[in-house]
């Protein structure tokens, strides 16, 4: 999320998740149904990028709101490790 949050496009197959393929397509149809992603192919592969200015104009705050809240949770999951 990070990745995309910065204005990065991230794959639709990521290797690092242990996902069924079927789950991930649903969360990614999802996303780009309700207009939070723009998806492009290339090939037999597809990438995701965030509409991060199209959000934030809609909803100023929020995405922000939201990474932060996202990062506190991470730092403390780590910490109680």
């Amino acid at each position: 999320m990070r990745l995309m949050a910065s204005g990065g496009e991230v794959s639709c197959s990521p290797e690092h998740l242990d996902v069924p393929r079927s789950t991930l397509s649903n969360h990614w149809r999802i996303l780009r149904e309700a207009g939070l992603t723009l998806t492009r192919s290339e090939g037999k592969a597809r990438y995701m990028t965030l509409r991060r200015e199209e959000l934030e104009a809609r909803f100023p705050g929020v995405l922000t709101a939201i990474l932060a809240s996202a990062s506190d949770q991470a730092s403390a999951s780590r910490t109680s490790r």
